[in-house]
């Protein structure tokens, strides 16, 4: 049978976020028997839920793309998934708030073996929702429970770091690092897939996937690590903050722009972000652009209200950019 560009790529995409959404929410195991909704027999994906494949044929970004499989895939399990496995799908899934309030009255309940997880799954939502003090005490007691668990690990880093210790976080990043095999590779897809995807790195962290990001000096292989990662740690709301920042450092500042309006309209909670989106909105004004003047007047209302001011924290300057 002859399958288009576009139905190859969504069953490919199909199984991969099959296998990412089994890693992300902690299953042992995941086998989804798609079937033809006429013959009932088994058939590629695109053929067995042809209602989402357009869907995902008039979607973009490759992280909406993901939303809109992970929603299917959580359609078919989600009745099987315990409280902190839900948490975990939702931050990934940029919904940190109910994830938080699904941990938060899980724990008045017993625990039994899912503590450690639990703790993980309410540290997560605690870095997502930037209360980092507390989402370090939860990652230290995910670690408590179980020492040799990576994925604890990298929580707690990067919890360390988002809470201002970043000794303690470099620490835990370095030794991750270590474990990556020597490679005479310069694929960039190798090295991300090897180091920072969820499923196969080493450090699948949105805080080191910054750092290293801006030490790329290749235009080429910035682009290409820029794109991987965005669709990678989409969910992060520092990543998204932070690559918005790169962006203007590389002199562009209207996709800088872009992106913290989107974050800010997605996250509304982020200071830091409604703060720096501010002062680049006030940049523009002053260039004789203003738009979005609704927006603008809701935001600094925002800020006023919430007493922001970005006290200990940077705030994106380009008054003279």
């Amino acid at each position: 049978m002859f399958f288009n560009s576009n139905q190859k790529l969504f069953d490919a995409e199909w199984h991969l976020y099959v296998a990412k959404f089994k890693h992300i929410v902690g299953f042992k195991s995941l086998s989804l028997n798609l079937k033809h909704p006429k013959t009932q027999k088994s058939a590629a994906p695109h053929e067995c839920i042809p209602e989402v494949y357009q869907e995902w044929q008039n979607i973009k970004s490759s992280w909406d793309r993901q939303s809109l499989l992970f929603s299917v895939i959580y359609d078919l399990v989600g009745e099987y998934m315990k409280p902190w496995q839900l948490a975990n799908y939702l931050v990934a899934d940029r919904n940190p708030v109910e994830a938080f309030e699904i941990v938060q009255e899980a724990s008045s309940g017993s625990l039994g073996d899912d503590y450690p997880q639990h703790c993980a799954a309410l540290a997560k939502s605690l870095i997502a929702l930037t209360y980092y003090e507390e989402s370090l005490k939860w990652a230290k007691k995910a670690c408590e429970a179980e020492p040799k668990n990576s994925q604890f690990k990298i929580i707690l880093a990067d919890a360390y770091f988002l809470d201002g210790n970043h000794s303690e976080a470099n620490k835990i990043y370095e030794s991750r690092i270590s474990l990556i095999p020597p490679s005479d590779s310069d694929s960039i897809s190798d090295m991300f897939s090897v180091t920072f995807t969820f499923d196969t790195g080493v450090l699948p962290s949105p805080i080191f996937a910054i750092r290293l990001g801006k030490q790329l000096s290749d235009s080429k292989q910035s682009d290409e690590f820029w794109k991987l990662a965005e669709t990678e740690f989409y969910y992060s709301h520092y990543f998204r903050l932070h690559h918005a920042y790169y962006l203007t450092s590389q002199g562009k500042k209207q996709e800088c722009l872009a992106k913290l309006i989107t974050l800010v309209k997605e996250m509304p909670w982020l200071e830091e972000a409604s703060l720096s989106l501010n002062n680049l909105f006030e940049c523009f004004n002053q260039a004789g652009n203003k738009f979005m003047p609704e927006f603008q007047e809701q935001l600094s209302r925002k800020i006023q209200d919430s007493g922001w001011i970005g006290e200990k924290m940077f705030v994106l300057d380009v008054s003279n950019k």
